[in-house]
């Protein structure tokens, strides 16, 4: 008995690995599991162009996309903080500010750029593409008692990048010039009207303006110093260490 229980064994578990051999050798598809459905966080109304693209990409790489719409981009940080979503969109405003309050997130990939444009009102005494002209009408007009006006949204990233740009003509944003806070859509109005001397605005809303003839480009802050990746994917650090092949 002894020695026939032996010699079973010893062919089932020759077979076994056998067995076991051929499955290895062929190659087999395997079907998404839990860890493969990404919670992404965009913002309400923001994204259109990557709610239609999300969903061939999910299809190539067999995933799938959950998506959570959130008010803003701090809600996505705090989302992402706290676990509610494996990645999300943000502006390099919002990165800057997470890695300065410590919280562990890490930008993985960029989305897209080059949509803010300074746009001057018809007849103002610059020179498009001239940052000193621009320099030299805040002077003035600061002396005269009538600092420059430019109109943004404040607190976005089109405000931090106004800010960056004036601290590099050594003009102090808070002091030489005056901020309106005015939302995107106004900024071809106030143009118009001449409410503001300029609009730090996206280029659909500055391309209004200049197209009805009550503005001009000035600037477009883009490349070198102001990068080319304003909007990207953000993701934790944890999430990074635990499962890179899934990131």
């Amino acid at each position: 008995m002894s020695r026939s229980y032996d010699a079973m064994t010893r062919r089932q578990l020759g077979l076994t690995v056998a067995s076991f051999a051929a499955i290895a050798a062929v190659p087999v598809a395997t079907p998404a599991l839990a860890a493969d459905t990404v919670r992404h966080g965009l913002q309400i109304g923001a994204l259109g162009a990557l709610r239609t693209t999300l969903p061939e990409t999910a299809a190539q790489q067999d995933i799938k996309y959950d998506y959570k719409d959130f008010r803003d981009s701090t809600s996505v940080l705090l989302a992402l903080e706290q676990g509610e979503l494996e990645i999300g969109n943000t502006t390099t405003q919002h990165l800057v500010r997470a890695i300065s309050e410590g919280i562990p997130v890490r930008w993985v990939a960029g989305w897209g750029g080059g949509y803010n444009v300074l746009v001057a009102r018809k007849g103002l005494k610059v020179t498009p593409g001239q940052p000193p002209s621009l320099k030299t009408l805040i002077a003035s007009s600061r002396q005269a008692g009538k600092p420059v006006s430019i109109g943004v949204p404040t607190g976005s990233l089109q405000h931090a990048k106004l800010s960056v740009f004036l601290k590099s003509l050594a003009v102090d944003p808070e002091k030489d010039v005056q901020i309106a806070n005015i939302p995107f859509p106004n900024h071809p109005r106030a143009l118009e009207a001449g409410e503001v001397d300029l609009a730090m605005t996206l280029s659909a809303f500055g391309a209004i303006a200049i197209d009805k003839g009550d503005g001009f480009l000035f600037a477009h802050l883009f490349g070198g110093n102001f990068g080319k990746q304003e909007v990207g994917f953000i993701v934790t650090s944890k999430l990074i260490g635990d499962k890179p092949d899934f990131v």
